[in-house]
C-alpha cells in the first residue's frame, strides 16, 4: 500500500519482512474491509428490503454495527439460496421447524444478538436455532422423541 510503519521482530526476520511487504497496513486493510462491506450492503439492500426487516434494538453503536452484520449474514443466506429471495421467503412459509428457525434468524431484533453471531456462518446459526426449537419441543412433549 506504500505506507510505512515500525514492526518489532524476533527471529524469522526475512519471512516476516516478506509478509509485511505483500500485505496492507492496518489502516488500509480496515478501509478495504469497510469498502467491501459497503459494496455488499448496496448489492443486497434491494432484495433484502423484500423481507420487511424489523428495526434493531440496542444502543446506537450496537445497532449500527449489527445492521452491517445482519446484511452480511442475510447476504450469505441469499447466496446459499442461489440469490433467489423468493426461495428464502417460500421456505419460511413452509410451516415446519426449519421455517421457524429461518424466520427467527431473519427477524431477530436484538442488536447484541447479531453482534454475538458475527463469527458464524448463516447456515451454522440457523442449524443451532433449529436444534434449539427441537429441544424445546422435546421438553414440552417428552414422548415426541
Amino acid at each position: 500500500c506504500g505506507h510505512t510503519g515500525q514492526e518489532q521482530m524476533y527471529g524469522g526476520r526475512d519471512a516476516r519482512v516478506e509478509y509485511l511487504v505483500c500485505t496492507l497496513c492496518p489502516a488500509c486493510f480496515k478501509a478495504q474491509a469497510k469498502a467491501v462491506a459497503q459494496k455488499q450492503k448496496e448489492l443486497y439492500l434491494e432484495p433484502l428490503s423484500q423481507l420487511g426487516l424489523p428495526k434493531l434494538t440496542g444502543t446506537e453503536k450496537q445497532i449500527s454495527w449489527a445492521e452491517d452484520i445482519r446484511v452480511q449474514k442475510l447476504a450469505n443466506l441469499l447466496t446459499n439460496s442461489g440469490g433467489d429471495i423468493g426461495k428464502v421467503i417460500g421456505r419460511m412459509m413452509a410451516g415446519d421447524d426449519m421455517a421457524r428457525a429461518l424466520h427467527s434468524f431473519i427477524y431477530a431484533t436484538k442488536a447484541a444478538w447479531w453482534i454475538e453471531q458475527r463469527n458464524y456462518a448463516a447456515k451454522v446459526i440457523i442449524e443451532r436455532r433449529l436444534r434449539k426449537i427441537k429441544e424445546e419441543q422435546i421438553q414440552l412433549n417428552p414422548r415426541r422423541r
